[in-house]
């Protein structure tokens, strides 16, 4: 009961009444993660579409050498395991949870048999992947071009830190103050 509960309250608080109704909150599963704890790994099967409840994870790609390299970062209401779906490929990247994290899970199977003919479902969740592989794309092309003081500007200009006009300085450690 309440897992139903909180079901209920994350579909009402974003607004999300139009794509499961009432009926549709049993067909969902609730599971808990703790902050650094790995929901999926890169390359394991996936079965289940996950909807942020709660929290939030960072999506990485661990290298041979030991190293990881940040994708992306998620939060509520956004959903993981959409990729894999439509694309019947196994997961892609290391989803791991950046804060105590809860999700909504529903199995595909779950989805494809009792949600086939929700045409507003359906248009959402192509909606959500498109803007999440955009974010993930522009924040790839962004690590890319560009050094870390320069997004660091960008960032700045963009949330009205400073303005276009001011003069940032960036020292090259604490003891020397030159840019």
């Amino acid at each position: 009961m309440q897992n139903i509960k909180i079901i209920e309250n994350f579909i009402n608080k974003y607004n999300l009444k139009n794509l499961f109704s009432p009926e549709d909150f049993k067909l969902f599963n609730i599971k808990n993660y703790s902050k650094g704890e790995n929901i999926i790994g890169a390359k394991d099967s996936v079965d289940s579409l996950a909807f942020i409840v709660s929290g939030g994870v960072d999506i990485y790609s661990f290298l041979a050498n030991g190293r990881s390299i940040f994708i992306n970062k998620l939060s509520p209401p956004e959903i993981f395991g959409d990729v894999e779906f439509f694309g019947d490929v196994p997961m892609l990247f290391d989803v791991v949870a950046n804060s105590d994290t809860t999700i909504m899970i529903i199995p595909f199977k779950t989805l494809e048999k009792n949600l086939n003919t929700n045409y507003k479902l359906w248009k959402f969740l192509g909606a959500t992947s498109t803007k999440k592989l955009l974010k993930t794309n522009k924040a790839i092309l962004l690590k890319e071009g560009f050094n870390l003081k320069t997004i660091l500007a960008l960032y700045l200009i963009k949330h009205n830190k400073c303005s276009e006009n001011s003069y940032l300085k960036f020292s090259k450690n604490q003891n020397n103050n030159e840019a």
